[in-house]
């Protein structure tokens, strides 16, 4: 099941934590947690470029990563475009899609799946790979967040909405 967490600087231990806001602090009788969901370890929760790497590989089935009505390296593809949109400090809604995060839902290409391969393993490089990140976002207009996006009208059941705009300081 689809899942969002957090993460922080800890500038005094030099390292990104993973914050789970969702799990009380006190697992309830019969939660059999052994960790801190102030502080995930990175086994304990599969972010989007371990996903979709995994899928690729043939080491875990596509169809068993999204929402119980929309599913697949498509839906893998759109969370790896968010991903990588936040590390840009372009953080939409989960409900939000943009270019090829809104495409890769009607079937990706060739050229698609190279993209989001280098995606991936931006997106699980380390601080030393920051740089290349940020240039991918930049330089790759199929990635970047437009003015324009598609979303959902969750008030009304999640009924697309096409067309919505940003605010100047939201788009890229």
């Amino acid at each position: 099941m689809d899942h969002w967490i957090c993460e922080y600087w800890r500038a005094d231990e030099a390292r990104w934590v993973m914050v789970d806001a969702n799990l009380s602090l006190d697992a309830p009788p019969g939660d059999r947690r052994d960790f801190d969901p102030l502080d995930v370890p990175s086994d304990r929760f599969l972010v989007a470029g371990r996903a979709w790497r995994q899928c690729r590989a043939g080491a875990a089935d596509p169809d068993r990563f999204g929402l119980p009505d929309e599913t697949g390296l498509g839906y893998i593809g759109s969370q790896l475009v968010r991903d990588l949109a936040a590390l840009n400090k372009r953080e939409l809604l989960c409900w939000d899609t943009w270019a090829l995060g809104h495409t890769a839902f009607t079937g990706l290409t060739g050229d698609d799946l190279a993209l989001l391969d280098r995606v991936a393993t931006a997106t699980l490089a380390d601080n030393a790979g920051f740089a290349g990140l940020r240039a991918l976002y930049r330089t790759e207009e199929r990635l970047r967040v437009p003015s324009v996006i598609h979303s959902l009208d969750m008030a009304a059941g999640a009924r697309p909405l096409d067309g919505v705009e940003l605010p100047a300081a939201v788009a890229d």
